[in-house]
């Protein structure tokens, strides 16, 4: 069986290009492979490891910059959504006292007015209350006079 981890992909010994990863046909200029950087051939399998271990190491520092890069971004976006749920709740609240305001003073104001009602028709009944009393004693003051003037009559 062939596939990853088999061997170069024609299944012979590794060949040229492109078959198995030899230098790259002629044609725009390409990154360096990750093969390119151990293709001296002066180096030891010590100093290819010796390399491997330090771009690994150089890969686990980024990887650990990048995580404390995020983790920072993530904790200041976290203070800003605080911030703005803290300002909405501001907000809210400031709305709700608002409303609540003016409906103390609407109700306010519809006692006012109905109390003011309430004293017109008061006044009113007195008026009428008064202006049937002034009646009633001018009659009765009427008949008197008239009853002073013929006491025989009865």
């Amino acid at each position: 069986p062939r596939g990853p981890g088999f061997g170069p992909p024609c299944g012979g010994p590794p060949c040229g290009p492109p078959c198995c990863g030899g230098p790259p046909p002629a044609g725009p200029a390409s990154p360096p492979s990750f093969l390119s950087l151990f293709s001296d051939s002066q180096l030891s399998l010590q100093e290819i490891a010796d390399k491997a271990h330090l771009l690994q190491q150089k890969i686990d520092d980024n990887a650990e910059h990048e995580k404390a890069n995020l983790r920072a971004a993530t904790e200041q976006k976290q203070l800003e959504i605080e911030r703005h749920a803290a300002e909405l709740a501001r907000h809210a609240a400031s709305s709700i006292e608002a409303y609540k305001t003016t409906q103390v003073q609407n109700a306010e104001g519809q006692k006012a007015y109905q109390q003011a009602v309430v004293r017109q028709q008061a006044e009113q009944a007195k008026r009428l209350i008064d202006q049937q009393a002034a009646q009633a004693i001018a009659a009765v003051e009427a008949r008197d006079r008239q009853g002073g003037k013929h006491p025989q009559q009865q």
